[in-house]
């Protein structure tokens, strides 16, 4: 593991798809380990409290809090949405 990642997934390799550009790992995670200052009071994995970036088209890009969904979100019916968004605002 590498001491300065906030979150680590140890995984073991399944298979290895190659392309003309890339190869693609298709892996099980077997274990997370994760800072415990990224864990809030019910045990919680804080993502948003890691300091997340990305690289994006050439760019590295600040990995935000905004939620934009949950478990179903692309099947959620408009009420549950409309639900969901009231409690967000609660937050």
């Amino acid at each position: 593991m590498i001491a300065e990642s906030p979150v680590t997934l140890e995984c073991k390799v399944f298979d290895v798809q190659e392309f003309p550009t890339h190869d693609m790992f298709l892996a099980e995670i077997v274990a997370v380990h994760a800072r415990e200052e990224l864990m809030d009071e019910k045990g919680k994995l804080r993502l948003d409290r890691a300091g997340l970036i990305c690289f994006n088209h050439g760019e590295y890009m600040a990995v935000g809090d905004e939620v934009l969904g949950g478990f179903g979100f692309s099947v959620m019916k408009p009420a549950t949405k409309a639900r969901k968004q009231k409690e967000q605002n609660k937050k």
